[in-house]
């Protein structure tokens, strides 16, 4: 995969990634703080367009992040970004939406060259886990990530879930049900990852799965494609076109803050915010 054009506006991430020189020379340096001593440090990545939408829900086969970014630079990116975790973060909603031009939806654990040469021998990495979070336990079975023999495939499930998969035919998966009840509590969650020995997660759900973790104050930083386009609102009865915090809502004292540790652009169409949670600044 060729690197993209892109121009540093800021950078003042930890300097802790031995990047490919080409890869350093266009992004700058890229590190994480360490993790919580209790659950892995978890990133976010979404693309958005200008007006903050990230998914044409109301267009079926056409909801995927990739509909909003339309952009090389965004998959570069995202290539490294997933290099350098121990796991990633799918919803069952986002296996759906994403099915690719077969049907089948797309292999997220494996690396293009060079980021998969790079983790193997550079950071010494296991292949990256892939962990699907369902509270239903409806997930194609004929999606290739189960097909796959390199990637190591979780299940994150209810009770009721669980009881639908055993029925069901996911080859290589396993099922987990981190907590009880009837949903898959994201504190749980996060705690289950950290004992599969995951530092590092990079969550790549949709609005739902997503707003959960940052509602419960799990989401340490995000990764943030915005693509300079405005898509408006679904039309009247569609599915909504929704942001990527789905339902959440908070008052000016509580309204979470974000530091930016790095910003670069792929002019003219695309800027790349890096952004990690803050306490609230003072005034002046």
């Amino acid at each position: 995969m060729q690197p993209p054009r892109l121009q540093v506006c800021w950078n003042d991430s930890e300097d802790e990634f031995p990047l490919p020189a080409v890869a350093r020379d266009i992004y700058g340096p890229f590190g994480f703080p360490p993790p919580p001593p209790d659950r892995p440090y978890i990133a976010a990545n979404f693309a958005q367009s200008l007006d903050g939408r990230v998914a044409f829900a109301d267009l079926p086969g056409q909801a995927g992040g990739d509909r909003i970014a339309q952009s090389e630079a965004d998959q570069w990116l995202a290539a490294m970004f997933r290099a350098h975790q121990d796991a990633l973060l799918l919803g069952a909603g986002t296996l759906r939406a994403e099915s690719g031009p077969d049907g089948r939806g797309y292999e997220y654990g494996q690396l293009p060259e060079p980021w998969r040469s790079y983790r193997r021998e550079v950071l010494k990495l296991a292949p990256l886990q892939v962990i699907i979070a369902t509270r239903t336990g409806v997930i194609p079975s004929d999606h290739r990530l189960f097909a796959s023999r390199e990637t190591k495939v979780w299940i994150a499930t209810s009770a009721s879930g669980a009881r639908r998969l055993r029925s069901g035919t996911h080859p290589g998966a396993e099922v987990f049900v981190p907590n009880s009840g009837d949903a898959v509590e994201p504190k749980a969650l996060a705690a289950w990852a950290r004992q599969l020995g995951v530092r590092r997660l990079l969550c790549e759900a949709g609005p739902e799965l997503y707003s959960q973790l940052f509602g419960a104050g799990l989401v340490d930083e995000e990764f943030r494609t915005i693509a300079m386009q405005v898509i408006g609102q679904a039309p009247s009865g569609a599915p909504a076109r929704p942001t990527a915090y789905g339902a959440l809502s908070f008052l000016p004292e509580t309204a979470p803050w974000h530091r930016i540790i790095s910003l670069h652009a792929a002019r003219p169409y695309h800027l790349f915010l890096r952004l990690r949670r803050a306490e609230r600044p003072r005034a002046g």
